[in-house]
């Protein structure tokens, strides 16, 4: 430099670190001023620290304000690890391996300011119940810088309380998200499968026999009914691979986006065998004169669930790829009718139960995403088409009383869900 000039030093850039500001001459300062001379001292101020996880670790709370994660020596449990970002931290960076997946979540605090994610050569794949990278507390930007080859999958579903396959997670949750770098494949989260229909039960035998005289007969104890078969529980959608509450931008070299699958219906359960009548046993003839049990009837065969849909890659518009649906669960099969008890003349076989319906596949006709504005939104009037099945996910950040109602003849299931998608049933009391 020469006397009397004014320099500006620029913030550098130091991958994983960030970067706190220059000292020169030992004071903080980014300006030579034009009364400097000789020779000067610049020092570039770093924060960071570099921490490598080994052997098996659950959870990790980060803690410096830029910290570099080496994940080569770390095993993860089969409930996996969460990474735990607080609203301080600036940025973190994840070193992982080409040849090695882990099951794992990042889970980031509710904060005001932006953050920013490195990930090089990471493939994580979210335990079940959990978006994998979960950004969607706060109205900030979170920035995904890609080194080298990654792969982040939303979580499978879980259930309701009814055992209805819940909906898969999401692969990225974010307010607003930009993505750049080299390469990274985001996966939505499968539909849990509905759960199998349970079998009916066998009925009772007829337990005595006909009796009485040739003027009072009696008829002999009939086979009770067989139960039927309950119903297959039904399959749950599959998750976005990205949910932006307000949009994501993409300048990533490749980006592959694919909606997760939609869980399978879950077989009925099978129609229990009806009774067997009572038979004559007697080696009396005048005794055991009246007609043997008729055989109860079979029970039915339970419903199969319906199969859950494929999901789009994205809930702002329909780039990457669409998973395929679900299969809808098979009817269970009827009960077999019991047998007529046996004597000089046969009691009346039971009748067969009847055979379970085959679930629906997986068919959302029309899908609609709404996001409400609160500062200028009062109402809103949505027209669907006359025929089809709708799905509308209306996502409301601001508080308020809100009414809600349709005018479909078809009838309408409405749930309220938190920002994580957990069922809220208790409407009253939600905040």
């Amino acid at each position: 430099y020469s006397y009397g000039d004014t320099i500006i030093l620029n913030e550098p850039k130091r991958y994983g670190y960030h970067f706190s500001g220059w000292k020169i001459n030992d004071v903080m300062t980014n300006v030579i001023t034009p009364t400097m001379q000789g020779d000067l001292v610049i020092e570039a101020i770093w924060i960071g620290r570099t921490i490598n996880l080994n052997g098996m670790v659950s959870v990790h709370n980060v803690s410096s304000t830029a910290e570099i994660i080496n994940l080569s020596n770390l095993t993860t449990p089969s409930t996996g690890i969460v990474f735990n970002i607080p609203s301080n931290v600036l940025q973190v960076t994840f070193i992982g391996s080409t040849s090695k997946r882990y099951r794992a979540r990042i889970n980031i605090a509710n904060r005001s300011t932006s953050l920013l994610i490195n990930l090089e050569n990471v493939d994580f794949i979210s335990p079940n119940g959990y978006h994998c990278i979960d950004a969607g507390k706060g109205n900030y930007s979170l920035h995904l810088n890609c080194v080298g080859t990654n792969s982040l999958i939303g979580g499978s579903g879980l259930y309701d309380g009814n055992d209805n396959g819940l909906s898969g997670y999401y692969g990225i949750l974010a307010y607003r998200l930009f993505i750049y770098g080299d390469s990274l494949s985001v996966t939505g989260g499968n539909g849990s499968n509905g759960l199998n229909g349970t079998n009916g039960e066998r009925g009772m035998d007829g337990v005595n026999g006909p009796s009485g005289d040739a003027f009072n007969p009696i008829q002999g104890d009939s086979g009770t009914d067989g139960t039927d078969g309950t119903n297959g529980t039904n399959g749950g959608h599959g998750g976005f691979a990205i949910y932006t509450i307000s949009r994501y931008y993409n300048s990533c070299n490749q980006l592959t986006l694919t909606g997760g699958r939609g869980g399978n219906g879950g077989a009925g359960g099978n129609g229990g065998a009806g009774g067997n009548g009572a038979s004559d046993d007697s080696s009396s003839i005048f005794t055991g004169v009246g007609d043997p049990g008729n055989g109860g009837n079979g029970g039915n065969g339970g419903n199969g669930g319906n199969a859950g849909s494929g999901q789009y890659a994205n809930n702002n518009d329909l780039n990457g790829n669409r998973s395929q649906n679900g299969t809808p669960g098979r009817g269970g099969t009827g009960g077999a009718g019991g047998t007529g008890g046996l004597a000089g003349s046969y009691g009346n076989d039971g009748t067969d139960g009847s055979f379970g319906l085959s679930g629906l596949n997986g068919t959302i006709i029309s899908q609609y995403y709404i996001k409400l504005n609160c500062l200028s939104d009062t109402s809103m009037r949505i027209v669907l088409s006359p025929s089809g099945e709708s799905f509308i996910e209306l996502t409301i950040q601001c508080q308020g009383m809100y009414f809600i109602e349709t005018n479909s003849v078809y009838g309408t299931n409405m749930y309220l869900l938190d920002y994580n998608k957990n069922l809220v049933s208790n409407v009253n009391g939600f905040r």
